[in-house]
Formats: structure tokens, C-alpha cells, sequence
């Protein structure tokens, strides 16, 4: 092993990180280096070399209060009073998940789903030495869906598109999502529609709702010399074609 780097460290609220990380490539303070980033499930965007591990970015990408600050290698500290309880603590729903981010080399911005929310967690094995993290999550209250266009080497937000709740709305992160070299970004909301953003700008180009809420990852292809995207949902797959 090279290195580490913890950004759950001492997890007690199974945020292990599933989200997909981007490797990259940037001029950072003049020198190019290779880089690696990820939208990670507790809730923080990290930036990382990926040749050293030191860190460039490490910062929250949702409303969290469960930190103290950072350690010297930047992991965040965890506030033990946060931990799982058997009556129950506050903490944040997972800010996202195994659905696919993705990286425009063009507008140099990283597009993920994330969920902005609270959930209690309960200690169910109070045992001197539990097995595992030991707590369970159970979402209270409101949870937004947010699409987010971070810049990897701050950390922010450069736009985001808040999702339309709907009552009893899922509080899942959604589907996967594409970016493309002609300025689109693809993905999907709680309301069974598929949505092409301008990866620049967050502008919504386009809409279709289908039979199912998004279930897995979105593609493009080209066939016969037409290009395509492909959409799975529920049982099915939709197709559309780009205009030439």
C-alpha cells in the first residue's frame, strides 16, 4: 500500500463510500497532476493526488454539522456524540450512493445526485464490543434531491438544480448520470422523467417522462451512424436519438 486516505474514519453510520471516484487529470498552482475525486456518501467532496494521497479538497457538498474540523492528513473528525444511540441520533441521510457521478473534461466540472436530508440512527447492538457499526438509519422529515456541478479543485457548487419534491417522494439519489463533449448532461428525477441539462449551466433542454422512476445508468452510443441514448427503467429500456 502507498497511501490512504479515510473519509469515513471510525464509520458508525455505514457510510461506506459506494459512489464511483473520477480520475482526472489538472494543472494545479501551475504544475499538472493526476487526480482522483469523489462525492463521497458521508456527505464530504474530496480531491485527492492520486500518485501521494495528499489532499487538495475536502469539503461538505451537503448540510452537515456531525464534524469538528479535520485531522492533520484532512480527514474529518467525527463528533462521537453523533454516534448511533439506542434511543436514537440525528445525523444525515446518505448525500449519495452507488448511481454512477460523472466528469466533463470540457467544463472541468464533476456532476453528481446527491440527497440533502436527516435520518435517525439506532445503536441495535449494545454489546462491550458490537459487531460492526452496529446502528441502523431511519429517514425523518423532508429529503431534497439535488443535482450538483462541483468543481473539483474548490469543492463548490458552480450550479445546482434543486428536483421537485412529490409526496412520499423516494429518498433515494436517483439514477446514474452521462455528460457529453457536446455540453449535455443526462439524468432523471423522482417523477419518471429523463432530463438533458446544459453541463455549462444547469439549463433544462429537454424532458420525457416514462413508465418507471429511472432505475440504473444512462449511455450513449452511435449505430448505423446515428447517435443514441439509452435509458433503463423498471423492466424496460428506452432509446432516443440525437438530432444530426
Amino acid at each position: 500500500m502507498k497511501w490512504y486516505f479515510q473519509v469515513s474514519p471510525h464509520d458508525t453510520h455505514d457510510f461506506d463510500n459506494t459512489t464511483a471516484p473520477i480520475l482526472f487529470d489538472r494543472e494545479v498552482d501551475g504544475k499538472q497532476q493526476k487526480l482522483v475525486a469523489q462525492a463521497a456518501r458521508n456527505g464530504f467532496f474530496v480531491t485527492l493526488n492520486r500518485i501521494t494521497g495528499k489532499h487538495l479538497v475536502v469539503k461538505p457538498y451537503v448540510p452537515l454539522d456531525y464534524s469538528s474540523g479535520f485531522s492533520p492528513e484532512g480527514e474529518p473528525i467525527p463528533i462521537p456524540d453523533k454516534d448511533p444511540t439506542v434511543g436514537g441520533s440525528i445525523n444525515i441521510v446518505n448525500a449519495s450512493n452507488w448511481p454512477a457521478p460523472a466528469y466533463n473534461p470540457n467544463t472541468g466540472l464533476v456532476y453528481v445526485n446527491s440527497v440533502e436530508g436527516k435520518a435517525i440512527y439506532y445503536l441495535t447492538d449494545d454489546s462491550e464490543q458490537p459487531s460492526g457499526y452496529g446502528g441502523t438509519g431511519t429517514s425523518i422529515g423532508l429529503s431534497q434531491r439535488v443535482l450538483q456541478a462541483i468543481d473539483p479543485l474548490t469543492g463548490t457548487a458552480v450550479w445546482k438544480h434543486s428536483y421537485p419534491n412529490l409526496e412520499n417522494a423516494p429518498t433515494t439519489v436517483g439514477p446514474s448520470i452521462l455528460t457529453t463533449a457536446s455540453n449535455l448532461v443526462i439524468s432523471g428525477d423522482d417523477q419518471k422523467n429523463i432530463i438533458a441539462f446544459s453541463a455549462d449551466k444547469g439549463e433544462i433542454l429537454w424532458h420525457h417522462e416514462i413508465s418507471d422512476n429511472e432505475s440504473g445508468g444512462v449511455i450513449t452510443y452511435i449505430l448505423d451512424g446515428k447517435q443514441y441514448i439509452l435509458f433503463g427503467a423498471g423492466d424496460s429500456l428506452y432509446a432516443w436519438s440525437l438530432p444530426q
